[in-house]
């Protein structure tokens, strides 16, 4: 897959670069150049990244989906991982994502009308251009529920530590399944499922088990098991993202979620590494919450499910 496209005279004189656009595999494209453009832009794409890392690791299988580059020249203008289930991540440069009607949106178009698309998730302007590219394609590729969110990051200087320190957490092991499956259930049907999904049961525990088995959710114990737990959902080298946040109803308004977050961030800097996480833009008790935590909104960010 080797798709190739000339940009018009305004794009190529705004761009300064050489016409010749090419959307490629990443296995074409230097390793240290795809790190680089990542770290310019980690903040808002450590899913994408630890992936990236791990693919490159095992020697890029297949099996995993495809990793794609759009390139400009020798610039490298985006990368985006493609899964065989149709999970869409990407990373792109704003000089791509300012501009809509230009030859990329043809090449993204043609390699999205070709593959699975199921949830495309990312920095906001991003997910748009995806779209936009698809729709001008003529795919039969339908939208059924779109979710905005804030991404957040942590900031050392507007926490108040003293909000944090009653609150037991524990990190949990693979003994805590059952006792964290009822949180999880829940999480899954309120934050994650869109509307058109069935909930399935085998996947929610087996996604739980794999990061119990990465030693990545923190809980806070009660008489029932647990109130609250928080996940890292993923590591990039400078980042760690949370994510699966939630709070039993019963537990609610007592400070749980912000003691979870704000732990996950304390441990994250330990290992002096930023701390990320996103929030639905309507969900303004939690966002209250994470601004609490010591956490600020940066960037807009978006998932879309067809």
């Amino acid at each position: 897959m080797n798709l190739k496209l000339r940009a018009n005279s305004h794009w190529q004189n705004k761009m300064n670069t050489p016409s010749e656009i090419k959307l490629i595999p990443a296995t074409e494209v230097s390793y240290h150049k795809i790190v680089s453009f990542l770290k310019a832009r980690e903040q808002s794409c450590v899913q994408l990244f630890e992936r990236t890392e791990q693919s490159y690791v095992a020697g890029w299988p297949k099996k995993l989906g495809d990793f794609v580059c759009l390139c400009q020249g020798e610039k490298l203008l985006a990368l985006i991982f493609a899964s065989k289930a149709g999970l869409i991540l990407h990373c792109f440069s704003s000089d791509v994502t300012s501009n809509f009607f230009v030859p990329e949106t043809i090449l993204l178009g043609k390699f999205f009308s070709e593959r699975k698309v199921y949830c495309i998730s990312g920095e906001a302007n991003g997910t748009n251009f995806i779209v936009n590219a698809i729709e001008n394609s003529g795919s039969l590729h339908k939208i059924v529920e779109v979710r905005d969110y804030k991404l957040m990051i942590f900031d050392t200087k507007s926490v108040n530590t003293a909000k944090h320190s009653a609150t037991k957490i524990k990190l949990c092991t693979l003994e805590d399944l059952e006792a964290l499956y009822p949180l999880q259930h829940n999480y899954d049907i309120v934050e994650v499922l869109p509307h058109n999904r069935p909930f399935n049961e085998k996947l929610c525990r087996n996604n739980l088990l794999h990061a119990l088995g990465q030693h990545r959710v923190y809980a806070v114990p009660c008489k029932k098991n647990f109130a609250a737990k928080a996940a890292v959902s993923a590591i990039s080298p400078g980042f760690v993202q949370i994510g699966g946040v939630f709070t039993m109803p019963e537990y609610r308004c007592q400070g749980y979620a912000r003691s979870l977050v704000y732990h996950i961030a304390q441990t994250a800097k330990k290992a002096k590494k930023g701390t990320v996480l996103f929030v639905r833009n309507q969900n303004t008790a939690a966002i209250c919450a994470y601004n609490n935590a010591g956490f600020c909104q940066t960037k807009d960010y978006k998932i879309i499910y067809y």
